[in-house]
């Protein structure tokens, strides 16, 4: 119901602007282009975004009934300007400004420079069609391209926010690519380790049971099986971008570096409130979960790193919150971390934008079959993150 009540919203706004325009027609046609200018501008933003494939052709008619309108006027004496004529230049220069952020291709630069044209050209219709002017030639022609500065500064800014746009997007795609690279070297992490224990065992066993024992050449195969799976994740590693060491002669062991879980959470919660102007800092852990029971270690890993992101968030961006509290629970099969700052001070860096660690471990939750949110909570922020405990890997990702 919404979405149709929406689409007859846009379908009354077009129709409004078209009979406005016929009306223009009958009675004023001096305002044709005026109205044609307001008209697209109007439509297009009523049908935003679904207009925008069609913006360039859309923004075409109003530049070409422009630049006719001034070039009958200075060839046949058609009228002129009528009041508040300008706004027709001020319509044009939005055109120019919205193609350049979001249109591309050789049709769209042949547009907005049309449409730029037709804005500085507007100026010409001010001028006496037949008669005597106090402007000369070359007059007019500094005092449109003086006009002219209008379209290209709204074509400036958008192509410094298409600009803004793409670097942003450039950085998110680095980060959930790095986040993605470093749940792999996790993942490898951890097998590693396990395999490495199989390994061993694998082994030990062997000397226990003594040559020409039945079950030897069985533990032999797993030996191996387990040398060659160490091997299959260090190059699969390597293909991703990742240094890992070479599979060791005796047992295959992969050095295993050292990755943060659940049971740093409390000492990280501990350094951020000794070292920040937060006011109340509390940590709120089940039991169960904080010892790490059952809970898979690429969750706990993710879980560390999600607090450390959204508490960084708080110190950067609300250093004097009056509260910060980590909380991480079981919720039926899934393990939850929610990480809620109340009203803080002034950002300890006005001038930066938001990071891009949360959309980047947002791919790291999503591979997890997890989800991620972080918005507005009462009168401060909250980062909230959701991760099954049993199922697949990725199962929730693309």
């Amino acid at each position: 119901m919404p979405e149709s009540r929406g689409r007859g919203a846009r379908v009354g706004a077009s129709i409004a602007a078209a009979v406005l325009a016929v009306v223009a027609a009958a009675f004023t046609p001096a305002a044709i282009p005026l109205v044609v200018a307001i008209g697209v501008v109007v439509v297009s933003l009523v049908w935003w975004p679904t207009g925008r494939s069609r913006l360039t052709w859309a923004a075409a008619v109003p530049a070409v009934v422009s630049l006719a309108a001034t070039g009958g006027h200075l060839a046949f004496g058609w009228p002129g300007l009528p009041p508040w004529g300008m706004v027709e230049t001020v319509a044009l220069c939005l055109l120019v400004g919205m193609i350049a952020r979001w249109s591309s291709g050789r049709a769209a630069a042949v547009v907005a420079v049309a449409a730029g044209i037709a804005a500085a050209t507007t100026l010409l219709r001010a001028v006496p069609a037949t008669g005597s002017t106090e402007l000369d030639g070359v007059q007019l022609l500094y005092a449109v391209a003086f006009w002219g500065l209008g379209p290209i500064a709204s074509a400036a800014v958008g192509l410094h926010l298409r600009h803004q746009h793409e670097r942003r997007e450039r950085e998110i795609t680095g980060a959930r690519r790095e986040q993605r690279l470093d749940l792999a070297h996790d993942l490898h992490d951890y097998v590693a380790h396990d395999v490495s224990a199989m390994i061993a065992q694998a082994q030990a066993a062997q000397l226990v049971a003594g040559e020409g024992s039945r079950v030897v050449d069985a533990l032999r195969s797993i030996e191996q099986s387990g040398l060659a799976a160490m091997a299959s994740m260090d190059r699969t590693i390597g293909v991703l971008g990742e240094t890992t060491s070479a599979v060791g002669p005796v047992t295959g062991a992969a050095p295993v570096r050292p990755t943060p879980g659940l049971g740093e959470l409390r000492e990280l919660v501990e350094r951020f409130a000794s070292g920040s102007r937060a006011g109340d800092v509390r940590l709120d852990v089940d039991p169960a979960v904080e010892a790490g029971g059952r809970i898979p270690r690429e969750v706990g890993g993710t879980v560390h790193r999600i607090v450390v992101e959204a508490l960084t968030n708080v110190r950067r961006h609300a250093p004097g919150a009056s509260s910060v509290e980590v909380r991480v629970r079981r919720v039926g099969s899934a393990l939850e971390v929610s990480v809620v700052n109340g009203a803080g001070g002034p950002p300890a860096d006005p001038g930066r934008r938001g990071g891009l660690g949360l959309p980047g471990l947002t791919e790291r939750v999503v591979a997890l079959s997890g989800t991620l949110r972080a918005g507005p909570h009462d009168d401060g922020w909250r980062v909230l993150a959701s991760m099954p405990l049993t199922g697949g890997l990725g199962a929730g990702g693309s």
